[in-house]
């Protein structure tokens, strides 16, 4: 008997084409060569999303003309919010199976969408950070945010939940107060170019004096980030090993703060802000070394990319996935949160004593994208069938 082709939707962010993006790009093809069917859905979807599913021929863009307004194109969680009701509308008339939510800020909105239209779409959750929890002292350096308080509640409604590492997991079992369906599937985000020398080699002129080693942070300027951790221990390395430098990828609200604590503490010259670069390949690939002072994360792409261009990484072991991507410290240095003085130290050990190439590249062969596309297609297949 042949089977009916399954309706799978997949509803992610509208912003910005990232790794995540394009992963789930490749699983949205893999599951359409299979046979079932797939749907992207949108809430005013960037130009730059809309181009990267122009191939697929089942894509929905709600409330387009929110990428239009000033004020809205660039504020994700707002336009998610004032598409509530055209979710609600879209899973009452396209009907999907299933529908994978990737990250929280989607499957929030989408669950609520849910609740509306009673919708019989079995929601699958993409956990991709951890959520602060009151008395657990793991997660005490994590802001708790408003939805912190709806997620427990709204993610009863969901049937199943991927975390992007053991720690996301251990976190969501905390949370629900259960495992129920919950499945690991780390970031796998290296495709086959990531692993290729860049055609071009950045325009910065650090990377063209021999005498200079470049390190490379990469992420929003948030609070989360804690960035002034690694400034501050970048200053002690710096007074230690004058041919250091260290060029900082990202935008965000936290910039003019990060600018004025790099002219105080005098490394203007040797720290650098370079706001948000469309291809940061090359960065990574032309430095030395890498550097990640988060308070939390879920199982970061940063983290896996610098792996994946040979870089010696230097992290701090927030929860969660740092640890599990270095494996414990065998793949790159780990400090314990806010301790600038030892990662200030690891900065100048690593000069001396880095972790062979071939090595680091060995682990990053772990997090390709062929294998998170076989992986994730393969629960989100057993999950449909059962």
């Amino acid at each position: 008997m042949v089977q009916e082709p399954i309706k799978i939707a997949i509803f992610m962010s509208s912003l910005k084409v990232g790794a995540r993006e394009r992963l789930m790009f490749e699983i949205g093809k893999e599951i359409n060569n299979r046979g079932d069917r797939v749907h992207f859905v949108f809430v005013g979807a960037s130009r730059e999303i809309k181009k990267l599913v122009k191939p697929f021929p089942a894509k929905t863009n709600l409330l387009g003309w929110t990428n239009q307004a000033p004020f809205l194109s660039k504020i994700n969680k707002l336009k998610l919010f004032l598409g509530i009701w055209a979710l609600k509308d879209f899973l009452k008339n396209e009907k999907p199976d299933v529908l994978l939510a990737v990250s929280i800020p989607p499957s929030i909105t989408i669950l609520i969408a849910k609740i509306l239209a009673n919708s019989k779409t079995k929601i699958i959750v993409r956990q991709s950070n951890v959520i602060k929890l009151a008395n657990v002292s793991d997660y005490s350096e994590i802001k708790r945010r408003p939805r912190d308080f709806l997620i427990p509640f709204l993610y009863r409604e969901a049937e199943a939940f991927i975390a992007v590492s053991e720690g996301v997991k251990s976190n969501l079992k905390m949370l629900l107060g259960n495992d129920r369906n919950i499945e690991v599937i780390y970031n796998k985000v290296l495709n086959k170019e990531w692993f290729l020398t860049p055609p071009t080699k950045p325009s910065h002129p650090w990377f063209y004096d021999d005498s200079i080693t470049v390190f490379l942070a990469v992420g929003r300027l948030v609070k989360k980030k804690d960035y002034p951790t690694m400034i501050k221990a970048f200053q002690i390395a710096a007074n230690q090993s004058d041919n250091i430098r260290l060029l900082i990828l990202g935008d965000g609200p936290e910039r003019n703060k990060l600018e004025n604590l790099i002219e105080k503490t005098q490394l203007k010259n040797k720290i650098e802000l370079l706001g948000h670069i469309q291809d940061p390949r090359p960065y990574y690939y032309y430095s030395f070394g890498y550097l990640l002072s988060s308070v939390s994360e879920g199982m970061p792409s940063s983290v896996i990319e610098a792996l994946g261009s040979a870089c010696q990484i230097i992290s701090t072991d927030c929860p969660s996935g740092p640890n599990e991507i270095l494996s414990g410290g065998e793949y790159g240095k780990i400090v314990e949160i806010k301790n600038y003085k030892k990662m200030a130290r690891y900065i100048i050990e690593t000069l001396d004593d880095a972790i062979p190439k071939s090595k680091l590249l060995e682990r990053a062969n772990d997090f390709t994208i062929e294998n998170g596309v076989k992986e994730y297609v393969s629960a989100i297949s057993e999950f449909c069938r059962t």
